[in-house]
């Protein structure tokens, strides 16, 4: 049947009843042992498209190269933070995006003798200026900390990690801190914030919001938002910012206690260097558009239109990109089909792997795109306060650092 008459789903809307026979009948092929590839030749579509179809139809996925077992329900990998799915599998040729590459230092454990210190470390309150961590707060911080043995050697890999050739993010694991503190303790806030601090300088761009800001779970909410229960498709925060923050970050409270959730990132430069010169052009051209821009703070004016690539400089720089505005942005069709094909690009290179409690997520904006896989079916079931919750924290580079790269 060809695509257009199918009515094929967005990532965060239900299928209709109409609808379900075409998509039942991809997802029986899928479990059969069709590849995606294969299903996308058939149809004569795109990788992403029918991952994101299949999406909406079943969550289930083949761990990458697995084939002929049984299929693993969302979340796409065992919850096993230390193990992340690869992307770009199918390209041996690109040195940067081989598994031992993308795995090095990524999940970042903490040293026994350094955890038994901290948990003692008495650091005081956090002090704002302007909505960005004050430089006394940070500097006391700073001293009561590197007199600790391994406090250095940890922040310096956590830095190696988000700056270095082909890394763009990390996991640094205080589960055990959070487990011998608790996660609404302030002394382990002040930690978490004390190593964001030894990345760039923390901040928040909303005045109505503390330093960090709750990202929960809201049944009511829509799905493809960050507090929804959907899948939230791979974005870049505050993209129509001339000045966005130049890292995220993100602490797990609790994870899906039905265990679905996994985050998702993606090299953005990686997948723009995939697509053709025809499409890596269009997206240089000042004519996209998304999201809203009021009562913010230290990150600039708004930026509309703006290119996703910087013409100027093709991979490096942040490539303003949210797979959102394909939905909810009137574009071109030029415009919005380059802008597909870096959103396929970009699932087609995505690694995937839970946040447990403690875990911390820092994602260089230079570099990374992120976003997360639907949450389990059944979210109306759990008591509000057992629902996912992690907390958000934006990092601006220090000026004598430069950009983020």
């Amino acid at each position: 049947m060809p695509d257009e008459e199918v009515g094929w789903p967005r990532h965060h809307v239900p299928l209709k009843p109409e609808r379900r026979p075409a998509a039942k009948g991809l997802k029986n092929r899928y479990a059969a042992n069709a590849s995606i590839h294969e299903l996308a030749e058939e149809i004569g579509r795109s990788y992403g498209f029918v991952h994101r179809t299949l999406a909406v139809a079943s969550g289930a996925f083949w761990s990458r190269g697995v084939r002929a077992k049984p299929l693993i329900a969302c979340p796409v990998v065992p919850n096993d933070v230390r193990r992340s799915t690869t992307g770009w599998s199918r390209r041996p040729d690109d040195p940067a995006k081989t598994p031992k590459d993308r795995e090095l230092r990524v999940f970042i454990d903490i040293p026994s003798e350094l955890e038994a210190a901290l948990i003692d470390l008495p650091l005081p309150p956090w002090r704002t200026d302007d909505s960005f961590l004050a430089t006394s707060t940070m500097e006391r911080y700073r001293t009561d900390l590197t007199a600790i043995p391994q406090f250095e050697e940890t922040t310096a890999t956590l830095r190696h990690a988000l700056t270095r050739e082909g890394g763009g993010y990390a996991v640094l694991r205080l589960g055990n801190l959070a487990k011998e503190l608790g996660t609404d303790n302030d002394r382990f806030l002040r930690i978490a914030t004390s190593f964001a601090a030894e990345v760039a300088v923390p901040f928040s761009p909303f005045p109505r919001w503390p330093l960090w800001k709750d990202i929960g779970v809201k049944v009511e909410k829509d799905p493809g938002k960050s507090s929804g229960i959907g899948y939230n498709a791979f974005h870049m925060d505050l993209v129509n910012a001339t000045l966005p923050p130049d890292f995220t970050t993100l602490l797990c409270v609790r994870p899906d206690p039905l265990g679905g959730g996994p985050s998702i990132l993606s090299d953005a430069h990686a997948a723009a260097a995939h697509l053709s010169e025809d499409c890596q052009a269009l997206l240089t051209e000042s004519a996209y558009h998304y999201g809203t821009f009021f009562d913010l703070f230290g990150v600039g004016e708004e930026y509309k239109p703006f290119p996703i690539l910087d013409g100027s400089n093709l991979g490096k720089g942040f490539v303003r990109f949210s797979a959102k505005m394909l939905e909810r942005s009137k574009l071109c069709p030029e415009h919005a089909e380059a802008a597909r094909e870096l959103a396929d690009e970009l699932v087609r290179g995505q690694v995937s792997f839970m946040l447990q409690p403690g875990d911390y997520l820092v994602v260089n904006q230079r570099r990374f795109l992120h976003g997360r896989e639907a949450l389990h079916s059944g979210q109306e079931t759990v008591p509000v306060a057992d629902r996912r919750l992690l907390i958000q924290l934006f990092l601006r580079a220090k000026a004598d650092d430069g950009p983020a790269m």
